[in-house]
């Protein structure tokens, strides 16, 4: 995946010059795959390269820089710095709901993120509220998403047992089974 955005990187670079929002999309994506590498220094780099592309170019708030900040606040909360995790994490939802709306899917997993950067921080009465929100608003805008949907009751079901709500915990875990199976 790395080498196909990369690629294309340069294409746009060729095409359009050395910064463009696309390129610093590709950036963004980058970062993200390096995440999922389990190179999170290089990842962090590669994020904060986009977002700083992003603000040069005048897009700094807009849905893609959004995105790859969210991804960033994971970076973050991965390399366990986890105050700064759950400031940028905070701020993307407020522009995700402001950009995209309170029950937009990108919202709805940027809140669900929100939720597990606090739930390393300890944080787990506030963690579950943002959970529940996120399961509610899934159910509700997105039902067809399954996968989504486990993810979700299976982050609220750890929240709930870290709480010491075994029995909740339980029914939200087997939703996140049922879910997962459908």
């Amino acid at each position: 995946a790395i080498a196909l955005f990369e690629r294309s990187a340069e294409g746009y670079r060729r095409a359009f010059g050395p910064e463009h929002g696309r390129i610093a999309y590709l950036y963004g994506r980058i970062g993200d795959t390096r995440r999922l590498q389990v190179r999170f220094e290089e990842a962090r780099e590669m994020l904060e390269r986009a977002i700083a592309m992003k603000a040069a170019l005048g897009e700094s708030g807009d849905s893609d820089d959004v995105d790859i900040r969210g991804n960033l606040a994971i970076v973050l909360d991965d390399l366990g710095l986890l105050t700064e995790a759950a400031e940028l994490q905070t701020k993307v939802v407020v522009a995700s709901r402001r950009i995209d709306g309170e029950r937009h899917p990108n919202t709805i997993i940027r809140i669900a993120n929100l939720a597990l950067i606090q739930d390393g921080q300890g944080r787990f009465d506030e963690a579950l509220r943002n959970a529940d929100d996120a399961h509610e608003y899934m159910n509700e805008v997105w039902a067809s998403n399954l996968r989504s949907r486990s993810w979700i009751a299976s982050v609220r079901g750890s929240l709930l047992r870290a709480l010491g709500r075994f029995d909740e915990a339980a029914l939200s875990h087997d939703e996140a089974i049922r879910l997962a199976i459908e």
